[in-house]
């Protein structure tokens, strides 16, 4: 494989349209972008970008859905040494502005789909200008009307004649800042530096035995880091297609992968699950999929999945944003299933107690990292550079885990959703895989509610499956036969979805929040003994 191994991710580009100007990197909408066309196109953005003012260390924030046009903004921002910023689709009203005063852009990149939102967020959000991306003329009356912000259509930027200006930029450098998830709360700007996109690289490139000949795809939000990680960059160092798509799609997921010869697929949340639950076909293994990275992978569906779709490996990863990622599996060894695979070579990794004393192998506790190496994890949060470790020099990440005697992570929950109920830790994730495995159950949240009788009670919210009745007795007797009696969920309600973030991680403070409410039956489970 051909690497550019100095950490510096504006170098990538440049020496893949030198080697293979006319391979295809980019298939997005029918339309394929080759090397050589996209750093054309990239070089024209980076002086369209410089005319307006951005240049290194400038904060430009981008509100858009998957598209070449993201990519080759993001890749002009690289270019310049700015910092980018992607935000979450989802954000709007008051919640959007208040992301907007926290980062502080001084641009913010807007699609047609979000226009709206981003017009009634702006004032006092300290942006002074807006870029736009395939918005009507006419629906740029708005914009005109926000005194002191300035408005720029992409494709003036990409009319640039050039050259941009050229740009020191050093591994450490940071080179974006993302947002974490929000499911617990407000987002947070983390900032990433060159070197630990490059860690990021290495670690996932090994992991799943990437190889020169593979085709990725794309179908991840391209605000979540995954989309960058595994595939963005990853496909550019290698120098192999990826597939853009602008969402996933149960129904045209296998189509795309057919069509393009896709080898390394990447799914996070329920997107396998959704996939899995489809009628089964003659020829699901007749595809070329090879190596299928999917975070997170329920242990009994591992093999049952490795062996319907006819692929090498299942792998599966661990991490946070700001550490992308902690751990990861490895396509060449015998598959472990619900193993998040060992850390990566910058990071070290340990189980501690609450008190952040190390805990024996196979011991549940929480999973805290800190570097090997300068730059490996990220710089600290926005506003803060330099925090994030713990006052014992840790970054604690708030996840439960433990660690096999080989040193591979088996993530068991997050912290704040870990149940303790008479004396006995139960994992909402073991719940949820349990419920989930019923046949009329089309997705289900655990969670721990308050009672009177004890510290928590277990609570789940289940979406039935279409067409498929839901007899909540029938379903704890299913439950029964795969969960210890204490980890019966005692509430159960039914729902016609959960409420999740863009990248389909479920909010479940808003679940317990709402609590208990009258349509909520309560089963009696576990509320006599243990």
């Amino acid at each position: 494989m051909e690497r550019d191994d100095d950490g510096v991710l504006n170098r990538l580009l440049p020496a893949q349209a030198e080697r293979r100007p006319d391979d295809p990197w980019i298939h997005c909408d029918g339309k394929t972008w080759t090397f050589g066309a996209v750093a054309e196109r990239v070089e024209r953005f980076a002086a369209g970008w410089a005319e307006i003012g951005v240049g290194p260390g400038t904060r430009v924030a981008l509100l858009l859905e998957n598209s070449a046009d993201y990519v080759f903004l993001v890749l002009a921002l690289i270019r310049l040494g700015a910092l980018h910023t992607p935000l979450n689709t989802a954000f709007r009203g008051s919640y959007l502005r208040g992301i907007l005063a926290t980062l502080r852009p001084e641009v913010l990149v807007v699609g047609d789909l979000f226009l709206d939102g981003a017009l009634a967020a702006l004032p006092g959000s300290g942006v002074n200008r807006l870029v736009t991306v395939g918005c009507d003329p006419a629906s740029l009356t708005g914009v005109r009307e926000l005194d002191g912000i300035g408005s720029t259509a992409a494709e003036q930027l990409a009319a640039a004649a050039g050259p941009a200006p050229s740009a020191d930029v050093t591994p450490g450098a940071p080179a974006s800042v993302f947002l974490t998830s929000g499911t617990t709360g407000r987002s947070k700007g983390v900032l990433l530096s060159h070197a630990c996109w490059y860690a990021g690289i290495e670690v996932t490139s090994t992991g799943r035995d990437v190889r020169p000949d593979d085709v990725f795809y794309l179908c991840t939000p391209m605000f979540h880091a995954a989309a960058w990680t595994l595939n963005l960059w990853t496909s550019l160092r290698v120098g192999a297609p990826v597939v853009l798509d602008r969402w996933f799609s149960v129904e045209g997921f296998w189509p795309t992968v057919r069509r393009y010869g896709v080898t390394q697929v990447c799914t996070l949340g329920p997107m396998h699950h959704w996939l899995w639950s489809q009628a089964r076909r003659a020829d699901d293994d007749d595809n070329p999929a090879r190596v299928w990275t999917a975070v997170p992978m329920p242990a009994d569906l591992w093999l049952p999945f490795t062996e319907r779709f006819g692929l090498q490996a299942v792998v599966s990863m661990y991490g946070q944003t700001e550490v992308m990622p902690a751990t990861m599996g490895d396509a060449c060894r015998p598959a472990k299933p619900g193993s998040s695979g060992r850390p990566q070579p910058g990071l070290e990794l340990r189980i501690v107690d609450d008190a952040g004393a190390p805990l024996p192998t196979g011991e549940t506790g929480e999973i805290v990292i800190r570097p090997r190496r300068p730059h490996a994890m990220f710089e600290g949060y926005l506003g803060d550079p330099g925090s994030g470790a713990g006052p014992d020099g840790w970054f604690h990440t708030g996840d439960l885990g433990r660690v096999d005697d080989d040193g591979d992570l088996f993530f068991v929950d997050r912290k704040a959703d870990h149940i303790r109920r008479r004396g006995h830790n139960v994992s909402s994730a073991e719940i949820e895989a349990a419920v989930g495995s019923h046949p009329a159950v089309a997705d289900v949240a655990a969670y721990a509610v308050a009672a009177a009788e004890a510290e928590d009670e277990v609570m789940i919210t289940v979406v039935p499956r279409p067409g498929t009745p839901l007899d909540v007795a029938e379903l704890l007797r299913f439950c029964a036969d795969r969960l210890p009696p204490y980890a019966l969920p005692r509430y159960v309600d039914t729902a016609a979805g959960l409420p999740r973030t863009a990248t389909g991680k479920v909010e479940k403070y808003r679940l317990r929040e709402r609590g208990v409410t009258p349509t909520t039956v309560d089963t009696g489970a576990g509320h006599h003994g243990p």
